[in-house]
């Protein structure tokens, strides 16, 4: 039986059976396993990831081909002096981003 075949029936498995399987216990990993593990697999922390800046995420949000669409529209409709409707367009704009 391959892994791939172990993960997908871990479900039908007992508690125990599966603690049994991953070398664990109910009261958690012993500290030499826990070292064992570390040294395998890295310590378990997820890497801190940049955050975007305000104007980043605003212009991730506008990046979009809807809104060259709507924006279009907008602009057409403002050649044929139609205000309320480029108001409406650009509220929805907006209002998507």
């Amino acid at each position: 039986m391959d892994e791939k075949s172990k993960q997908l029936q871990a479900h039908s498995l007992s508690a125990e059976q599966v603690l049994k399987a991953l070398s664990g216990s109910k009261d958690g990993l012993s500290q030499d396993e826990v070292r064992k593990r570390q040294q395998k697999f890295g310590p378990n922390k997820l890497e801190e990831q940049k955050q975007k800046s305000l104007l980043q995420l605003a212009i991730d949000q506008l990046n979009n081909p809807i809104i060259y669409l709507l924006t279009g529209a907008v602009i057409v409709s403002l050649i044929f002096n139609d205000i309320p409707e480029a108001i409406t367009i650009s509220a929805i704009i907006f209002h998507k981003s």
